[in-house]
């Protein structure tokens, strides 16, 4: 684990973040320094680019998950944007990778 100090996540939110690497690749998560809420986390690869990334917004515990996995986020994700679809049950999953990712 590497300490990382300050970082923005993909919506504008900053916090602390962390980082670990496996395989090669590091993987940052975001957490607020208030709350300690994860915001997000960035995957980047050996070579130094941004791969992937995700933005939370809600979270809570639950008894279970919903009866069918969401479909598949689209339209694809451009220019490194993110996408957020509306799960069943009404959950928002904001997701985002380089198109060709």
């Amino acid at each position: 684990m590497q300490l990382l100090g300050t970082r923005t996540d993909h919506l504008g939110r900053a916090g602390l973040a962390i980082a670990f690497t496996s395989h090669g690749a590091m993987d940052e998560l975001i957490f607020d320094r208030r709350t300690s809420a994860f915001l997000g986390e960035n995957e980047i690869s050996p070579s130094g680019q941004l791969t992937g990334w995700a933005a939370y917004l809600t979270s809570r515990i639950v008894n279970g998950i919903p009866g069918r996995a969401p479909g598949p986020l689209s339209p694809p994700c451009q220019n490194g944007g993110g996408y957020a679809h509306t799960a069943p049950g009404g959950a928002t999953i904001m997701t985002g990778a380089p198109s060709g990712s």
